[in-house]
């Protein structure tokens, strides 16, 4: 296996963990965040609250893990590793929230654990530099962007509204747009010779960057409360592994093996498997 795309496994492995523990966490005390003035009413809801920062925390320290992913790797192959978050959230959801899986729901998991195996190991290397067309990557952002405001408004109005799934995909979808702007701006901050954090500031995709990642973060809290966290993290998931296989084949000319197209469908099947088949009911029970 080449090194890069080695680090490339290594590095996004570690950050999707972190970012599992985080949708967790976050899970656990979005209720009493999205509440400020209960936050501190109990020890229940103090507890709830610091579980939920520990949990935004892990969200940043997978940030940082990202960035070295995408320096070495593929937007295509790094986003599909967020596939291991799923298993992480399984696992701590299970443990730490009571949340029992079904056989659906496992075999969702496992359906999207083997797309995301085709994926990242049928992943190409990244060639020295990074080249895109600003005017193309303004167009894919944009789009997204309303695609995706498009999608809550339909959803509202048409009256099928469902806050776990479509405030899930909309937070991935942020958050996955995210992903390909953080590959732009953290190219020369990450150089040969050393980090330079002060690069990053005259580039206007840091900034978007910003705009985008906080507000699929702010999304994503909404979201929590609508359902079980096996419910949710699907959704967000999935979304965070299309949208920058898309911006990497549409931006950064990244091509897309056989392989990685079935990993691709393979996940969708998993997504549907963890969600449609979800019974309507109260989000899952929460340690107290």
């Amino acid at each position: 296996m080449d090194p890069s795309l080695l680090r490339t496994l290594l590095w996004g492995t570690a950050a999707f963990s972190a970012y599992g523990v985080g949708l967790v966490a976050m899970k656990h005390g979005a209720a009493d965040i999205l509440h400020p003035r209960s936050l501190f009413a109990t020890p229940q809801s103090r507890r709830r609250g610091a579980i939920w920062l520990c949990g935004a925390l892990a969200n940043f320290g997978c940030v940082v893990l990202l960035s070295v992913a995408l320096k070495h790797g593929h937007a295509s192959v790094v986003a599909a590793l967020n596939g291991w978050s799923l298993v992480v959230v399984a696992l701590l959801s299970r443990l730490f929230l009571g949340e029992r899986l079904s056989r659906a729901d496992q075999a969702g998991i496992a359906v999207v654990v083997a797309g995301v195996a085709a994926l990242g190991l049928y992943g190409g290397v990244q060639a020295e530099g990074l080249s895109y067309e600003p005017g193309r990557v303004s167009a894919f952002v944009f789009g997204v962007l309303g695609g995706t405001g498009a999608l809550v408004l339909g959803s509202w109005r048409a009256g099928w509204w469902r806050g776990a799934t479509v405030l899930g995909t909309a937070a991935g979808v942020l958050a996955g747009l995210s992903f390909v702007l953080q590959k732009i701006f953290i190219d020369p901050v990450l150089a040969d010779d050393g980090v330079d954090l002060w690069a990053m500031l005259p580039s206007p995709w840091f900034w978007l960057y910003l705009l985008v990642s906080n507000g699929g973060f702010a999304v994503l809290q909404l979201a929590y409360p609508f359902g079980r966290a096996v419910e949710v993290a699907p959704a967000v998931v999935s979304s965070m592994i299309l949208v920058p296989i898309a911006g990497g084949v549409i931006c950064f000319g990244e091509a897309l093996s056989v392989p990685q197209i079935l990993g691709t469908v393979a996940i969708l099947a998993g997504v549907w498997l963890l969600t449609a088949l979800e019974k309507p009911g109260a989000p899952g029970a929460a340690l107290e």
